[in-house]
Order: structure tokens, then sequence, then C-alpha cells
């Protein structure tokens, strides 16, 4: 998870995110590098459905 406003561009993100195998990658719009802090609810949506994904 990074935001469109992180230190971490989203093009760095995205970067990490090919070169690792079984991840997600979600990209928050207006939100710097402490998403959570930012957009609490969107960032625990996201994280509750990738804990609760059935692989």
């Amino acid at each position: 998870m990074s935001g469109t406003n992180d230190m971490c561009t989203p093009l760095i993100a995205k970067l990490m995110y090919d070169a690792i195998p079984h991840t997600k990658w979600e990209l928050f719009d207006g939100a710097r590098h402490m998403c959570f802090v930012e957009q609490t609810d969107r960032y625990c949506d996201v994280l509750s459905q990738w804990l609760n994904r059935v692989d």
C-alpha cells in the first residue's frame, strides 16, 4: 500500500510489486506514506479483504 503523494513514488512501488510474486498493491489517491493514518477506513477495508482472502 502506498499513496500517490508518497516519497516512495507509485513508479517505485509498482517496480517492487512487479518483482515480488503473490503480492497485492493498493494505491491511495492523495495519501502520503502513512495512508493508514490519512485514510484509515479504506486502509482497514483493504487490509481486511487481503487477510480474509482464500487462495
